[in-house]
């Protein structure tokens, strides 16, 4: 028998499942790498543009018995032109570590293709006190605006054809 390390923050590789029918009735979910995100960002900040369905599906919220908390969930939008859905994982081991694990999923109406971008952040809490004195009150939205431009944080970026 294997022994396996326990995990107690709830962490997971999961990344989400993506199939869809081919014109041949096929289901396909081939992603290939690209160089950098596709995802039209300006376009989803588009003000003008509304919003014309939004919801956030929680997953799991946990305390970990007192050491921080674990979060994660869905998020989903669809405007006129476009749809967009963020997955979430986010962990704060008080003084210890935090991470944020996104993938975001963007599709513009009327284009035969879906962009996919994945970025994982982890920084021990003395590194991330560098960069912030309030560390410990920050939120997801808040730590990856602080670290996505950093060596602390890995991005992938795919498309699928469909």
């Amino acid at each position: 028998i294997k022994l396996e390390e326990y995990d107690w923050t709830w962490d997971t590789p999961f990344i989400g499942l993506t199939f869809f029918t081919s014109k041949e009735g096929i289901l396909v979910s081939h992603w290939e790498s690209c160089n950098e995100s596709s995802i039209d960002y300006d376009m989803l900040k588009d003000s003008a543009c509304p919003i014309l369905f939004f919801h956030e599906v929680p997953f799991y919220d946990d305390f970990i018995h007192d050491h921080g908390e674990v979060h994660m969930s869905s998020k989903i939008r669809v405007m006129e032109n476009c749809w967009f859905l963020l997955l979430r994982y986010w962990l704060r081991v008080h003084k210890v570590l935090i991470k944020v694990s996104d993938v975001r999923y963007f599709h513009k109406f009327g284009q035969n293709e879906v962009f996919r971008e994945i970025s994982h952040i982890k920084v021990n809490y003395e590194e991330a006190t560098k960069f912030s004195e309030e560390i410990s009150i920050l939120k997801a939205d808040e730590i990856y605006s602080l670290f996505k431009d950093t060596k602390f944080c890995n991005v992938t970026c795919e498309r699928l054809d469909m």
